[in-house]
């Protein structure tokens, strides 16, 4: 018996997405100051032949930073008694998404700041508990566990179907301004969900 297969229309020919609205609390705007001046300075260096890395707009970046503030975070939390599966934690990192902004309006000037849509922060993840599970050779529930305590020590501080993403004051792959920038947004975004008694 041949068993009934349909194609998947986004694999499709001629296949064209659903246009969908961007939604402001995963796509925020942010603030960037005017980067021209030290652009130009940049490019005169390159022109001079001095030798300087340079990385494309839309280049891929093998690699994450971790800031100090994360290694003052887990000092404090291992006073406790609760054991943290690092392992998870390198793997979501592997899978951090480059930092990806927009421009808005290249001619609103708010204070030597320009509006700017972040399509992708850097501290963002996309992979599933099966994926993790299956680069690390456990268990989903090994994983699911894992990552239950990181957003319990808020090292892990939002999440979605199918993604997963850190603290910014932690870790980030990407421009550093942007960075900067989203960092505000997101510990303000944490605050909110505080509730004092």
């Amino acid at each position: 018996m041949v068993p009934f297969w349909e194609p998947n229309p986004k694999y499709t020919w001629g296949f064209v997405p659903m246009p969908r609205q961007p939604r402001p609390d995963l796509q925020p705007i942010i603030y960037m100051r005017d980067v021209s001046a030290s652009s130009r300075r940049a490019r005169e260096a390159i022109e001079e032949g001095l030798e300087v890395t340079v990385y494309e707009r839309h280049a891929r970046v093998y690699y994450h930073r971790t800031y100090a503030p994360f290694y003052r975070h887990i000092d404090a939390i291992r006073i406790t008694d609760v054991k943290f599966n690092w392992n998870v934690l390198m793997v979501i990192c592997k899978y951090l998404e480059i930092a990806e902004i927009r421009p808005i309006d290249a001619s609103a000037d708010i204070g030597g700041r320009y509006p700017f849509r972040l399509i992708q922060p850097g501290c963002r993840a996309y992979l599933t508990h099966t994926q993790i599970a299956d680069e690390l050779g456990c268990s989903t529930e090994t994983v699911r566990e894992a990552i239950k305590r990181f957003r319990e020590a808020e090292i892990i501080v939002n999440w979605g179907q199918g993604w997963l993403e850190l603290d910014a004051e932690f870790f980030w792959k990407g421009n550093e301004g942007v960075r900067i920038a989203y960092s505000q947004i997101q510990r303000r975004r944490l605050s909110d969900r505080i509730t004092v008694i």
